[in-house]
């Protein structure tokens, strides 16, 4: 609650005198009995403030007031969830060492819920959450917000919750302006980052336009796009401006690590060390650094590090199943993985990586279901269609990874791996025209990439022949000479020339592939209209 606390102060600090008072909500006076126990809560408080919570519960156990009766349930909560990370046994294993407190506060919050307030409403609401019972949760936390709109915290644990848009939309929330931040936030959690960035419009127009929670926003949004270049500005900007900020520096890490900014990422990891060495986002950002450059278990001691600190925090779970993924221990990556959905099961991360660790393991069935999961969440992710091409490809299912790997292409920037894979595909298919095609596109791809070039020879061996069976000399020419440059194909490209010397004597090589995006549009058609029930739901088994 304090990382909420200290979001709306600084939300206020942004706010003009006169915005301000656009936004006020009349304050709710406390109730009769918080007077006489002042001195019990103040005492309560600060062996709350102390981490002492079992004597917080004990010293205010026949407190009357609501706010020392929260004050104590919620002491009673911590208390649980303290013993919890003592009992909790290594960084890998998810076993149910849950809180063992949860069931009598649970029981106690039902018993007095019609005189529950909005702050015991959100407790019970966690407490829920915890126990795993969701949709009673969501209830819960719904009243809460409503008795209490400005209880940003209940608005947070309610943002996991959401599945989809459509049920976000379905909860009889308040019209309150906060009620934006957590359309916002809960936008850029369901992957629709192009609304997210509509509401942080919105919150600007409201007066937020300085606050750095908002701008940390539409930074997360374009992170979330792929749109790493505007990201990185924005994040680069809140650093230079405010240095002292931890906050949201985890993300910015993750930027860098994607764009393999070595030097940049090793002073951001220097920066915030020297601010607080022990902090959970230092220790993510270390990290991210020594995971970029090769050190896994340096990174991995860094992330349990983290985890430590914060057994819930969103996004260490998937980074360390990452790391043990790097280091080739796929058992403990997928108790990871699964532990990072049990948080979040909005983390496609998550999913795609399970995927990937059942691929490992030769078990396509299983890897299938992950990815379909994690396409779910991100429908215009090229790399979520191109691994469904990949898992349908190795259950022999071909179509249907046809028609995944033109789903890729379309939705997302034209990788030539991709090209490759589709290209040889409609070859082995005797798809000889849509073959044509996409070795084209490949090609194309590969005159501005070193990494993919050393595949062209393929391309060219098919396209010699190809030209030559359909007596297009002039380009069957050209990629015949093409082959002579490969070791792989020399001897195939001669065989090529030695026939065209017999048939077209006279023929000049063209290349033909400079206008090819013209020639696919048809196939890129193809999938312009297709989702997840499209491909091989026979197989989407539960494991």
């Amino acid at each position: 609650m304090d990382i909420t606390f200290n979001r709306l102060a600084e939300l206020g600090s942004h706010l003009s005198s006169s915005e301000a008072d656009k936004l006020s909500s009349t304050v709710l006076t406390e109730d009769d009995n918080f007077e006489t126990e002042y001195d019990l809560y103040v005492l309560t408080k600060s062996y709350f403030d102390c981490k002492e919570y079992q004597r917080a519960y004990k010293v205010s156990s026949n407190c009357k007031s609501q706010k020392l009766y929260f004050l104590r349930l919620y002491s009673w909560y911590m208390s649980g969830q303290k013993k919890q990370r003592d009992d909790q046994v290594g960084f890998t294993s998810v076993d149910k060492v849950c809180n063992q407190e949860l069931y009598k506060l649970e029981k106690e919050l039902k018993e007095n819920l019609p005189s529950l307030d909005g702050y015991c409403l959100y407790l019970y609401g966690v407490v829920l959450k915890e126990l795993d019972f969701k949709e009673e949760a969501i209830k819960i936390l719904v009243d809460a917000i409503n008795k209490r709109p400005l209880l940003w915290c209940a608005w947070e644990e309610l943002i996991p919750l959401c599945s989809d848009v459509e049920m976000v939309m379905s909860l009889s929330l308040p019209d309150h302006w906060i009620k934006t931040f957590f359309l916002a936030s809960v936008h850029n959690e369901l992957h629709c980052a192009e609304e997210a960035l509509v509401y942080c419009q919105s919150l600007k127009d409201l007066g937020f336009q300085s606050s750095l929670h908002v701008k940390s926003l539409i930074a997360f949004s374009y992170y979330n796009v792929r749109d790493y270049d505007n990201a990185e500005d924005y994040f680069e900007e809140l650093h230079k401006a405010y240095p002292l900020r931890l906050e949201n520096m985890d993300i910015y890490s993750n930027i860098l690590y994607v764009k393999e900014k070595k030097i940049e990422l090793s002073d951001l990891a220097h920066h915030v060390s020297s601010i607080d060495k022990f902090s959970v986002i230092s220790c993510y950002v270390v990290g991210n650094y020594y995971s970029l450059i090769g050190q896994h278990k340096k990174a991995l001691r860094y992330f349990q590090r983290a985890l430590t600190l914060n057994p819930r925090y969103l996004f260490i779970w998937t980074l360390i199943g990452h790391e043990y993924m790097e280091l080739a221990n796929t058992s403990a990556a997928i108790e990871a993985y699964r532990k990072a959905i049990e948080i979040n099961r909005n983390d496609f991360r998550a999913w795609y990586g399970l995927g990937q660790a059942y691929e490992i393991l030769k078990m396509p069935y299983y890897s299938l279901f992950y990815y379909k999961r994690a396409q779910a969440l991100r429908p215009n992710d090229s790399r979520m269609w191109t691994a469904l091409g990949d898992i349908n490809i190795t259950i022999n299912k071909l179509d249907d990874a046809k028609r995944c790997f033109l789903r890729a292409l379309s939705v997302g920037v034209v990788v030539g791996d991709t090209c490759l894979k589709l290209a040889r595909l409609m070859e082995k298919s005797g798809d000889e025209s849509g073959a044509e095609v996409y070795f084209l596109r490949f090609i194309e791809i590969s005159t501005s990439s070193v990494a993919v070039r050393k595949d062209t020879y393929l391309c060219h061996r098919y396209l010699a022949n190809y030209y030559l069976k359909k007596a297009n000399y002039d380009s069957a020419l050209y990629h015949a000479q093409k082959c002579c440059e490969f070791t792989e194909t020399c001897e195939e490209g001669k065989s090529v020339l030695l026939q065209l010397s017999r048939l077209a004597p006279t023929a000049k090589p063209v290349s033909n592939w400079n206008n090819v995006s013209n020639l696919d549009e048809d196939y890129q058609n193809q999938s312009s209209v297709m989702n997840l029930t499209d491909i091989g739901e026979d197989s989407m088994a539960l494991p």
